[in-house]
């Protein structure tokens, strides 16, 4: 933290999440919603903007911030990007969401037991890797592990479903 934002953070908590959270929403909206940097930075404030109005109401500030980044990046996308695809599926070159639903359970199928399950309950049942580790009755570090291996795993079995 520079000089600059500790003197800030001294008298203005939000400076402290703006300061910790404008880099990685900038480049979550540029990244995932090929946005341009300046006007993502424009969407940051905005979403800072309405964090300031309901910030006491927050139990999860950076999951707010994410979903709410999101949602500004989806309506910058809506008014100024018409020619783009509408949906992730379409820009990925499917037609439909049986394409995928196929395709996943094809490189589902080629997983070890251990690794499918893993997948599972991080990515369809929507657990944690606390819950997990949980789950699997191990520590939280090994299941971040077991999650990393598995989707290692996962893009090594698309490729070869790809090739077949």
């Amino acid at each position: 933290m520079t000089d600059a934002a500790a003197q800030r953070a001294d008298t203005d908590p939000v400076a402290v999440v703006y300061d910790a959270y404008r880099e990685f929403l900038v480049a979550l909206i540029c990244r995932k919603f090929r946005i341009p940097e300046d006007d993502a930075l424009g969407l940051v404030h905005e979403v800072f903007l309405s964090f300031l109005r309901c910030r006491r109401d927050i139990e999860n500030q950076r999951a707010w911030l994410i979903a709410a980044a999101c949602n500004a990046a989806r309506g910058y996308r809506r008014q100024h990007c018409d020619d783009e695809p509408v949906t992730v599926l379409e820009s990925l070159g499917y037609d439909s969401g049986a394409e995928v639903i196929l395709r996943v359970a094809e490189v589902l199928r080629r997983l070890p037991e251990r690794s499918r399950r893993v997948l599972e309950l991080h990515y369809l049942e929507g657990h944690s890797t606390r819950e997990i580790a949980t789950i699997l009755n191990t520590t939280e570090g090994y299941a971040e592990k077991l999650v990393h291996e598995s989707l290692v795993r996962a893009r090594a079995a698309a490729g070869e479903a790809a090739c077949t």
